[in-house]
């Protein structure tokens, strides 16, 4: 009996011009939209740049706001997707806040441009359909950060400095300023930049040898209450820092 012939493995289908076109497109924005920035850039730019005329573009896309979408909405998905798993895990509130920042942080190494320009540009005048869809997954992610300190606080696991919001929107203001300076081909590590966020925020800057009565003076600008509590605050972060 014959043993029945080998059936040839199909090749992998080739993509389609357009299909190559649109990324081309895509590619070709990005680099303008990084270099030049979204309001700098016109669709005429980007056809020269790809190679094409400008009435080419229409065919794949309505408008630049459009482009800039395509660039970011995947990765701005990716972002939230990461955190939300973050905060549905069983984890304990130190190891949340640790991989949040893992999340956001090493988008800048796999993804630096894009981030970079979903961090600059989606609050442009002239691209209000990329401000709508933004603000909606920024508010989310921004919950999510919220409902981690929160929870961290509630369990005892975090200090009680300042709103759970406050103190979210601070965390992700200095992650975000990556975007004004990172280059992943000449920076420091994103693992290493990932442990030293952490540890400035979970341990803090100043050692427990270092806090003095006269600091809070020379930070509020003024004596008083405020100068009490502003030691009081920096003297408990101080005392539960790791010797």
């Amino acid at each position: 009996m014959k043993s029945p012939k080998a059936t040839p493995a199909e090749k992998p289908a080739k993509p389609k011009k357009s299909e190559l076109r649109r990324e081309a497109i895509l590619r070709h924005a990005l680099a303008l939209f990084d270099l030049h920035g979204f309001a700098n850039t016109s669709l005429d730019d980007i056809a020269r740049e790809t190679g094409i005329k400008r009435e080419a573009i229409y065919y794949y896309f309505k408008d630049r706001a459009e482009i800039l979408l395509c660039i970011i909405r995947p990765q701005t998905r990716s972002l939230v997707d990461g955190l939300e798993a973050v905060v549905k895990s069983d984890a304990d509130s130190t190891t949340k806040l640790y991989e949040a920042m893992r999340n956001h942080l090493q988008r800048f190494d796999r993804h630096c441009l894009e981030m970079t320009i979903s961090l600059r540009d989606v609050y442009l005048d002239d691209a209000k359909e990329v401000r709508r869809e933004m603000d909606k997954i920024w508010r989310q992610y921004e919950r999510m950060w919220t409902q981690i300190v929160a929870e961290g606080r509630a369990s005892g696991a975090f200090s009680e400095v300042g709103d759970p919001k406050m103190v979210a929107f601070a965390i992700l203001g200095m992650c975000n300023w990556l975007a004004r300076w990172y280059d992943p081909r000449k920076s420091v590590s994103v693992d290493e930049l990932i442990e030293t966020y952490f540890s400035m925020l979970a341990y803090g800057l100043v050692n427990k040898g270092s806090v003095k009565a006269e600091v809070a003076p020379a930070l509020t600008g003024k004596r008083g209450k405020s100068d009490e509590r502003l030691l009081t605050l920096v003297s408990r972060r101080a005392s539960s820092t790791p010797r």
